[in-house]
């Protein structure tokens, strides 16, 4: 039976929005779960691949597939408690000031003044928009 990649995204999404704020030691369990997923199916991934491309060395695919999602997974576990930060409320309403609160910049009393509303974007334009700022930064580079 072939996955149905919109009914993934509306899984993600109804998931997302059920628990909004997750925290660190969810985020650190997920991230400990894709880790042992990828090294787990890492001979799968690479099986899958190959068939693919029709000729792809798995040591190619464990190289530049498997190793770098790795990687930003270690680099992602190790930087996670760094990156979060509370959040004010869950739901703060506009005129609202919040009781302080710490973060890892200091002490801060915030003020809601208005809520911008957004779209959620169509994957091809926020793939495109990726890859675009991606090459940007890539060709800077010396």
């Amino acid at each position: 039976m072939p996955i149905r990649l919109q009914a993934c995204f509306d899984q993600m999404r109804t998931a997302a929005a059920r628990e909004p704020h997750p925290s660190f030691a969810q985020r650190e369990q997920w991230l400990q779960n894709l880790q042992g997923i990828l090294r787990e199916h890492a001979e799968d991934f690479c099986g899958a691949i190959e068939s693919d491309f029709g000729s792809r060395s798995a040591h190619e695919t464990r190289l530049l597939e498997v190793l770098p999602s790795l990687q930003a997974i270690e680099f992602a576990l190790r930087h996670l408690r760094h990156w979060m930060v509370p959040e004010v409320a869950q739901d703060p309403r506009v005129g609202e000031i919040s009781a302080p609160l710490q973060t890892r910049y200091g002490w801060h009393i915030v003020r809601l003044d208005r809520r911008i509303g957004g779209t959620l974007l169509p994957f091809e334009f926020a793939h495109e928009r990726s890859g675009d700022t991606w090459l940007s930064a890539r060709s800077a580079w010396p």
